[in-house]
């Protein structure tokens, strides 16, 4: 199936069937925690920095997938989204050009989302292949709303994070634009990097680009944040990354805030810093890799950033997480922190959020994931989440939140999860990364997304430790400046191509079965499309494959504590049954099959009653 959308190629796009696929039911149980693992059964999918709560409950989340119809030889945009429960909806890749990945994704009041990230570019865009930026706006289905690339005919662009401006100057920019951060190949020095901010305008127009640091370094940005209207300097831009700049003593912390309206650089607050951590017995490596404005608190208007350094004091010598705060001016710091396994094993941190919900006692905190290698864990390397307090007497909040399995996995973006949203979730925080543990995806598929929904105590309900790291405040020196580089300026609409799949294991149910209770068991369904599930009190049913062919078996897999009797009624949308029946289900995981052979092509109501609590999910049955 191949249509047109805005002059964009749309490929085998079915939207409606994964769209289609809805949950609910009176009294039906929802899960609060869960554990994800997402992608294709043999090829390597893993998510980037970005996942969102979505207003009408559930999450989004974005990475990339070597999935292809050819094979795994390269990777193409992923993003899915899950219900409340961490059920898969739907999840789509998008080839924008080789080599597609989507690093971040925001959601628009309608529920559209607008997910960036970055493609290796050629023709008809540029003579040869190059990396450029690309902006998606994708309706809540997935569709293909809009779509722009942004980059220079023989340099290569890279975007980290998007953000939608909340001020602007009513002239060139507005509330509405979006902001991304990344880098560009630096035009001083061939190679090299340049640290790289653009704007566009609500239909992905570019507005303005500006290269950032200093000529002949390496310099790029991986975390973005606006300044709020309330503060001073409302609707400047903040962002941070990494540097070869000044002094000259490995990579350093670079943060910049500009102005939102140019990019340019004006007087304090606006400017630039390198930040270091000394090391005596090397030279040391940091490397900012999220940035936010503290909006709330006794410290509301404070930077604080979160990366990695191998320059804490020995006998660390390999990389620890630290934590940054500065004043409004990127110059003036105010703290830090780091912490990590205190030895020979890499610790990183990914991502960082002002938490929502800080614990009692605690003014003011952020919520810091990434990875770690604390021995105690999972084995391996093991995503975690660690509350921060901000201020003067920054540190660390309680134990440490571990997430994984017995290979490597990371956490790379981390959200708010708020109470109440929809009616269906409980607050608490959301992680997306991914997973190569064995006994989490197998041991033929080497790597997947990876999402986790913790509760506010930082547990996830299963697969989840609670570990003490061990921390420190290192000496570190600041070096302020200010430097701009020239813009790109370019933009383009390649071809576009869509591919819907529908994969998605989840590792916990909402009532897990009793083996499941220590943290051990793998619920994944194996080879499962598009699974619909649907919880009752005392368990949890399953109907796959949806979408699927009249003839084609519809498998209800149900998953009970106890025996019971569901009674399953299929109705077509006019309302006339085409089966019902009583069926006696027994405790743990049955397969219950449904011949579909008489069944014509369109929607139907899977309606299941256990002990008088009813629940409804729709089928898709398409012609041969």
């Amino acid at each position: 199936m191949s249509f047109g959308i805005h002059g964009w190629r749309v490929v085998q796009g079915f939207l409606a069937a994964a769209a289609i696929v809805t949950l609910f039911g009176n009294g039906s149980v929802t899960a609060q925690r869960f554990q994800d693992v997402i992608g294709s059964p043999n090829c390597a999918d893993g998510g980037l920095h970005g996942v969102k709560q979505l207003a009408a409950g559930g999450y989004v989340a974005v990475g990339e997938s070597f999935q292809q119809p050819g094979g795994c030889g390269t990777s193409d945009a992923l993003v899915t989204v899950v219900n409340a429960a961490g059920i898969p909806v739907w999840t789509i890749t998008y080839q924008i050009g080789v080599n597609s990945r989507a690093t971040d994704v925001l959601e628009l009041i309608n529920g559209d989302l607008i997910v960036c990230g970055y493609a290796q570019i050629g023709p008809p865009c540029h003579a040869a292949v190059s990396k450029d930026i690309f902006i998606l706006h994708l309706a809540a289905n997935g569709g293909v709303i809009g779509f722009n690339t942004y980059g220079g005919n023989a340099s290569d662009e890279e975007a980290w994070k998007i953000i939608r401006a909340t001020v602007g100057n009513g002239v060139t920019t507005n509330p509405g634009d979006y902001v991304v951060a990344g880098s560009s190949t630096n035009a001083n020095a061939p190679g090299m990097r340049g640290a790289y901010l653009l704007r566009v305008n609500a239909a992905l127009g570019l507005i303005w680009d500006q290269q950032y640091g200093t000529a002949a370094n390496d310099e790029y940005f991986y975390g973005l944040d606006e300044v709020p209207p309330a503060f001073a300097g409302a609707g400047d831009i903040v962002a941070a990354g990494g540097s070869t700049s000044p002094p000259a003593l490995g990579t350093d912390i670079f943060v910049a805030r500009v102005n939102g309206n140019t990019g340019a650089i004006g007087p304090a607050p606006q400017g630039e810093s390198w930040t270091n951590f000394p090391n005596p017995v090397f030279n040391s490596n940091e490397e900012a890799r999220s940035v936010i404005m503290l909006r709330n608190g006794p410290n509301a208007g404070d930077i604080v950033v979160a990366g990695f350094t191998n320059g804490a004091p020995p006998p660390n010598a390999n990389d620890e997480v630290f934590v940054v705060e500065f004043g409004p001016n990127p110059c003036n710091q105010v703290a830090n922190v780091y912490f990590g396994d205190n030895g020979p094993n890499p610790d990183r941190g990914y991502d960082l959020v002002e938490d929502a919900n800080p614990p009692a006692g605690v003014a003011s905190d952020v919520v810091v994931t990434g990875f770690t290698n604390l021995p105690g864990g999972f084995g391996g390397e093991d995503v975690f989440l660690q509350r921060v307090a901000t201020g003067p007497g920054m540190g660390l909040v309680g134990g440490a939140g571990d997430y994984g399995g017995i290979a490597n996995d990371e956490g790379w973006s981390v959200s708010n999860a708020l109470h109440n949203v929809a009616g269906s979730e409980t607050p608490g925080y959301i992680i997306n990364g991914f997973t190569q543990s064995p006994n989490l995806i197998g041991a033929a598929d080497p790597q997947q997304l990876f999402l986790v929904k913790t509760d506010l105590a930082l547990n996830s309900f299963c697969n989840s430790l609670v570990i003490q790291f061990p921390r420190g405040i290192a000496p570190n020196g600041t070096v302020c400046g200010m430097a701009i580089g020239p813009n790109i300026g370019l933009q383009c609409r390649p071809n576009l191509s869509k591919l819907a799949w529908q994969w998605g294991n989840q590792l916990c149910y909402a009532l897990p079965r009793a083996h499941e209770q220590g943290g051990n068991g793998n619920d994944g369904v194996a080879g499962v499309d598009n699974t619909s599930t649907i919880a009752f009190n005392d368990g949890s049913m399953t109907s796959y494959p949806n979408p699927l062919h009249s003839g084609d078996v519809l498998n209800l897999r149900f998953d009970l504590v106890k025996g019971a009797t569901a009674h399953v009624v299929v109705s077509d949308i006019s309302g006339r049954e085409v089966y019902r029946s009583d069926i006696a289900v027994q405790t743990g995981a049955q397969l219950v099959p449904l011949n579909t052979e008489n069944w014509q092509s369109g929607t139907y109501l899977v309606r299941v009653t256990i002990g008088g609590v009813s629940a409804t999910s729709h089928v898709v049955v398409m012609e041969k």
